[in-house]
């Protein structure tokens, strides 16, 4: 029997339920009771529980919308050739001054051949017992793997690019002026075309080298340009004929498996690392490619849990890779931070890693090929970059607070261009170029120097 007081509290709270346990003259409704009274308050306890715990981690909602008015800066955009040398690569090696790859194929198969043909092994096993002899067997085996590696894997780009000179992998590559031929600039209601290079004073050309591609492009706008630009249109030259002076081009073998010709295209936030392999896109040569995007903005909240970084605090952070610099990006400083971890203790730059010194002799790529490149890949491999990049992501590398990213679609169609069409307008906009720096001189030019600019028999010829 319930006690007097617990009894009147049964009877006269407001909890819903409740009342009808001790007022009900069935026992077994009593007890239906009793364990639907239980069963709601257990689950609002839970609830709440959950609601709290929610609360104190700062879990929010992530909520979608669109704004059509939002100034979003008009995007950066990185061009990189897949035949990444340039004529200019072609004299280099023609002249030796820059090792060709077919250079460099022969080298490593002769490296390759030396690991076989070591006569001390084959000495040592002719005279060896049975258990000796297979010692000697395992490790002709291990050379034989490595004089494999040596000849057929390590002959891709990727090791040239880290055996050549920095200086000199720039030389290798496309230049400005030789693969810009032209670009039409649309903002606002109005509209610029640029010439042999796409100089004009709107925008900014930024060369960078890569190890896949050698020299690559970013093609930004000025801040002042950004919120009315309306869309960049390029005809790019795509460099020799593939098969250009092929003397010169007998290697990378191993490079069969990524061949491809076009160029490869990423869109990114202005001064901004390019992401090229990760988030670039393939454009097929000869053809008009079209390229729209939908910009995306991604919002953090800053909460003790989950911390992130304000576009005013990363303002003054620049991050560097080789001979450029760069905003602050979460994934950029993560790969800085371990790349300077094996450069201490590797003493090398890791070709994956943002290059942040230029390579020398004292800190050379760990991939370039001498006596240490074993001892420099087994101290990588130690370090366990991935969970070393990972002890970074709480501490010194948060996420940014806004993030902007670009949802691209490529679309492809003929292009139904001419030759003689692009050979003059070039032509026409190389003599108002030519017309106009006249201009600026003092005496002005004769007006039968305008009268070649236009001259309609060019036309007939």
């Amino acid at each position: 029997m319930l006690p007097e007081a617990a009894r009147f509290f049964l009877e006269t709270t407001s909890i819903r339920g409740v009342g009808k346990i001790v007022k009900t003259q069935n026992v077994f409704l009593s007890r239906l009771w009793a364990l639907f009274v239980l069963a709601s308050t257990s689950l609002l306890c839970y609830s709440v529980f959950k609601i709290i715990v929610d609360y104190l981690q700062y879990d929010v909602n992530i909520q979608t919308y669109h704004d059509i008015d939002d100034a979003t800066p008009f995007p950066a955009v990185s061009i990189c050739n897949n035949q990444a040398f340039s004529k200019n690569a072609y004299r280099l090696w023609a002249d030796n001054r820059v090792r060709s790859p077919s250079e460099f194929n022969r080298q490593l198969r002769q490296k390759a051949l030396r690991m076989l043909s070591d006569p001390e092994f084959r000495a040592a096993y002719s005279s060896a017992n049975q258990s000796a002899r297979q010692q000697l067997r395992e490790s002709i085996q291990n050379r034989a793997y490595m004089s494999m590696h040596t000849s057929l894997v390590m002959d891709n780009s990727r090791t040239y690019y880290q055996n050549t000179a920095a200086n000199d992998s720039i030389l290798l590559g496309h230049e400005r002026n030789e693969s810009l031929v032209e670009c039409v600039i649309k903002y606002s209601s109005r509209q610029a075309l640029g010439t042999k290079g796409c100089h004009d004073p709107m925008l900014n050309v930024t060369l960078f080298s890569d190890p896949n591609f050698f020299n690559c492009m970013t093609i930004e706008f000025n801040e002042d340009s950004w919120s009315e630009v309306l869309s960049l249109t390029l005809i790019v030259w795509l460099g020799p004929d593939e098969n250009y002076d092929m003397r010169h081009r007998q290697g990378f073998l191993y490079d069969v498996f990524e061949q491809a010709y076009g160029l490869r295209v990423a869109i990114h936030e202005p001064r901004t690392q390019p992401k090229i392999l990760e988030r670039g896109i393939q454009t097929e040569p000869g053809k008009m490619n079209e390229i729209k995007y939908q910009p995306v903005r991604f919002v953090r909240e800053n909460t003790p849990k989950k911390p992130c970084i304000s576009p005013e605090e990363t303002s003054h952070v620049k991050l560097r890779d080789l001979y450029n610099e760069y905003n602050y990006d979460q994934e950029l400083c993560l790969d800085s931070k371990v790349q300077a971890m094996v450069l201490e203790k590797c003493g090398c730059l890791y070709i994956e890693l943002p290059r942040i010194a230029i390579p020398n002799a004292t800190h050379p790529y760990c991939g370039i090929i001498d006596d240490k490149m074993l001892q420099r890949s087994a101290c990588i491999q130690d370090l366990h970059l991935r969970e070393l990049r990972k002890s970074y992501e709480t501490t010194e590398c948060l996420p940014t607070c806004v993030d902007r990213s670009f949802d691209k679609e490529l679309s492809v169609t003929k292009w139904r261009d001419t030759q003689w069409m692009i050979y003059w307008i070039k032509e026409l906009c190389e003599r108002w170029d030519n017309y106009f720096g006249q201009l600026q001189k003092d005496p002005l030019p004769p007006m039968n120097e305008f009268d070649k600019s236009l001259n309609p028999r060019d036309y007939l010829t």
